[in-house]
């Protein structure tokens, strides 16, 4: 088993844990987000051998799983103490914007990691060694995801958005070759009866 199975299991638990009261006070959330911050900040240290370890490193895993672990706190904080709120409150930006990257989201999810090698590979393939932990490349890193996801969603209008449309003609030419067959199938009887 992918032992990077455990950090995806992250976001399945975090679904159905309980709510635990003093884990959803006001102050909890913001602590998790501090959390998630401190574990993005942490990762390019220990990679470039500036935390933990004295070399460039690629065994991440620990740090990874430390990224999930907060991760998951700061969904799980936002989940039971924002809910209350969020039932009472009008979502309907929310909702648009829900609806929004919902429809490009499989496309996303598909396309986002080879485009990043790709261009992480053309970089190095350029002589970039890569970007060190500092606010221009925290902008670049944010630039980047922004392309993937305007990306993303030009992909969506070719493959996703057309999904309906094929589905019916599939269906369509699937319902014309079955009552095809079956209007032979009839005359034959008829023929012999």
């Amino acid at each position: 088993m992918n032992s990077y199975f455990l950090i995806w299991l992250i976001g399945m638990i975090v679904l159905i844990i309980p709510r635990i009261n003093f884990l959803v006070r006001g102050y909890i959330p913001i602590l998790a987000l501090i959390l998630v911050f401190l574990a993005m900040l942490v990762r390019p240290l220990v990679m470039t051998g500036r935390l933990f370890t004295e070399n460039w490193t690629e065994d991440l895993f620990a740090i990874d799983l430390f990224i999930g672990l907060t991760f998951g706190f700061l969904i799980y904080a936002l989940l039971h103490s924002l809910s209350d709120r969020l039932r009472k409150a009008e979502l309907r930006r929310l909702g648009k914007i829900s609806k929004l990257i919902a429809r490009f989201s499989f496309s996303l999810y598909l396309i986002h990691y080879p485009i990043i090698n790709t261009l992480y590979y053309w970089i190095a393939k350029n002589g970039f060694s890569g970007l060190q932990p500092n606010l221009i490349s925290i902008v670049v890193e944010i630039l980047i995801v922004i392309l993937i996801c305007i990306f993303a969603f030009f992909f969506s209008k070719v493959t996703e958005a057309q999904t309906h449309d094929v589905r019916k003609f599939l269906q369509t030419k699937t319902n014309s070759l079955i009552n095809s067959r079956r209007n032979r199938v009839l005359n034959k009887q008829n023929e012999v009866g």
